[in-house]
Parts: C-alpha cells; structure tokens; sequence
C-alpha cells in the first residue's frame, strides 16, 4: 500500500482548527464571565453606595426636623404659648422619634458663655485660659484690636453689623488644636455685659430676647447619622430668628441601643 503525503493522520487539520477554535470559544466565555462578574460588583457597589446616600439624607432630614421642632417649642414656651415641650436648656438630650428616625436634641443659653462683642479682656483671657492657650491674654487683645478697628471704621453697632458675626469668624485668633475647646466657651450672641462663664446664670426657661444654641443628631434603624446644629434668638409672639446655622458638625458617640 502507498503512503499518504504528509505523513499525518486524515483529518489532521481539521482537528487543530477545532481544537484552537474550543481554546478561543472557552477563552472568550472566560473573559465575559471576568466581565459580568465585574459589572455584577460595580452595580453592587453602586447600589451600596447608593443607600449609604439615601440613608445620610434621611437622617440629616430627620436631624433638622428635631431642630427645628426643638426652636418652635423654645419659642411657644417663651411666649406662653401651647406647643411640644421644650428640651432642657442645660445641654441634657431630648429624645424624639421622627417618621422611625431616633434623634437627640440639645439646648444651651447662649449667655453663658463669654461673649465676643461684649465680653472685657479679662473675660476673654479667663475663658482662652480655661481652653489651655498658652497666652490667653494676646487673644483677648486680638479679639479687642478687632472690635476697636470696627467702630473706628465708624460702623453702628447692631446684629448685623459686629466684630464677630459668629464664633466662627474668631477661629484665626486661636491655634487650631485648641479651637474646638475654646470655640465651647465662645459666643456671639450673648446679652450679659459682662459675664463670665462661672458666673453667668441663664433663666431655667426661655425668655424672649435671649440667644439659645441648639443642636440635633439623628441615627436612622440602618445606622446612618447626621448632625446639625445653629444658634436662634426668641422672639416672643413673632416666633424665633436663626442668627447662626452652623449646618453639619461633627457626631457624638453612638446613643446605647436597648438590649434585644
């Protein structure tokens, strides 16, 4: 018998083209399924991220809600009107449920602390001292040297026309480590001229006229926070005035969940 040319078995091409065809057809599966996976987690991930958003507004809704309500009833109190009852002014939390949304609100009567408007050197150096500056007199004079160039400036003095419109405005004045403790002992929008913080009693309940710094955190069922806090003024019959909004702060620690 004669020997075929090429010295291979029949169909020995075809088999190679099949075979590499198999290799390429798995490799491509492999490579969509490389793919899908990857959409399948950027859609997870896009999701995840998605309700996180949801969730932070949620409970940043919630959290001015509590504000707000918390102002209203400082404002139905000081005017001897009917309305929820209004949290304690001495910075204890008050609890309130809003559409499933835990929240904690916070009041503190602006006078007590030291004002920056009004206060005297010895107020200011007293209150830099007790947040650790190491030269608490050389703030006073700073915040002093400013009030002095604005009514140089021939500016009337009024609420919309201060030194220090907020505590904020003052943050320069201090090292930065310090700020937040000292920034606690601040205000700007105090009535007590003089007062210092020992010695500064706020009325017990509010009072038309006087300043109160309040603040509202929210912890939705999920665990999503938020935080928001702003200083308002009474004003009897008329309701209250935001004179600061001091927008997101920072959380405190998480409030204890009851025992299941």
């Amino acid at each position: 018998m004669g020997r075929r040319e090429g010295g291979g078995r029949p169909g020995g091409g075809r088999g190679a083209a099949a075979g590499f065809a198999l290799v390429a057809a798995l490799g491509f599966g492999l490579a969509l399924a490389a793919l899908a996976a990857g959409l399948t987690r950027d859609s997870r991930g896009a999701v995840a991220a998605a309700a996180g958003a949801v969730g932070a507004a949620e409970a940043r809704a919630a959290a001015e809600a509590g504000l707000w309500r918390a102002a209203a009833a400082l404002s139905a109190s000081a005017a001897r009107r009917a309305g929820p009852p209004p949290p304690p002014l001495d910075g204890a939390p008050q609890p309130w449920s809003f559409e499933g949304v835990t929240v904690r609100v916070t009041a503190r009567a602006e006078d007590a602390r030291v004002d920056l408007n009004r206060a005297d050197a010895r107020e200011l150096a007293a209150a830099a001292q007790a947040a650790g500056l190491a030269e608490p007199e050389a703030f006073a004079a700073a915040v002093l040297a400013r009030r002095r160039a604005l009514a140089a400036a021939g500016i009337p003095w009024s609420l919309d026309a201060v030194a220090f419109p907020t505590v904020e405005t003052a943050r320069g004045l201090a090292p930065a480590a310090l700020w937040p403790a000292l920034a606690e002992r601040l205000t700007a929008h105090g009535r007590r001229t003089p007062a210092t913080v020992e010695a500064a009693e706020p009325d017990p309940v509010p009072a038309p006229g006087r300043a109160y710094a309040l603040r509202a955190e929210a912890e939705t069922p999920a665990g999503a926070r938020a935080a928001v806090a702003a200083v308002v003024t009474l004003e009897g019959p008329n309701g209250f005035r935001v004179v600061e909004w001091r927008g997101a702060v920072p959380l405190g620690p998480p409030a204890p969940r009851a025992a299941p």
